[in-house]
């Protein structure tokens, strides 16, 4: 191949009956590892997109393989349309997790644009409470090095921003969760586990998450 080259593994996720990818984003790049280990497991949706993209093979696993590319934008875009993941194996990130949500997108200590996706909240989480404890050691109040910020680009306007942020605070040990939908804006201070679900049932709609008693309102 000419120019640069880059090494990726392509897989397919793991899903329930409902289609929900079922590995969380911070167990990924382990599974991917123990499937390129184990019997090989030809998957039909891997082997197209290695075929669209013309990508080279160095690696066979189970539902997933080792490929190189000189367009690592053509890869991504290819497995964010099939539904597939795609890892950095090198660096252990996950690039594209197979479940990200069109409507949404993410921001999160200093990285934007992205879609977000379900599966990859809890690897999200955990990247802001790494950037917050080495960017701010003194957990000042009044300072924010890691955060992620959700958007929902179908029902934010203008004039009123529909958005989820889930900011880590160091001294506190949790999570400052904060959710804008239209006119009303709330928070709630909880450990990891319950921002993922708070964030997650935003993105889902979940039309009985203001309610949740954790709320208190913000003015403004």
């Amino acid at each position: 191949m000419d120019g640069n080259v880059w090494t990726r593994v392509l897989y397919e996720p793991d899903r329930d009956e409902s289609g929900a990818v079922t590995v969380p984003g911070t167990a990924v790049v382990d599974e991917v590892r123990r499937r390129l280990a184990a019997p090989v497991v030809p998957s039909a949706p891997v082997e197209t997109v290695v075929g669209d993209v013309g990508a080279s093979i160095s690696g066979v696993g189970d539902r997933c393989v080792r490929v190189s590319v000189t367009d690592l934008d053509g890869l991504r875009e290819a497995a964010w349309e099939a539904g597939l993941g795609l890892v950095d194996e090198q660096r252990g990130v996950v690039g594209v997790f197979g479940d990200e949500d069109p409507r949404i997108t993410r921001r999160s200590s200093g990285r934007e644009g992205e879609t977000a996706s379900r599966s990859g909240l809890s690897s999200l989480l955990a990247q802001a409470r790494q950037d917050e404890l080495a960017g701010n050691p003194d957990g000042l109040d009044d300072v924010y090095r890691g955060f992620v910020v959700l958007t929902d680009q179908d029902r934010s306007t203008a004039e009123l921003r529909c958005s989820a942020r889930a900011a880590y605070r160091g001294a506190r040990e949790l999570f400052q969760v904060e959710v804008r939908d239209g006119v009303r804006h709330v928070m709630a201070m909880v450990d990891g586990d319950e921002a993922e679900e708070l964030l997650r049932r935003w993105m889902d709609g979940d039309v009985t998450l203001l309610s949740d008693p954790r709320w208190r309102p913000i003015d403004g």
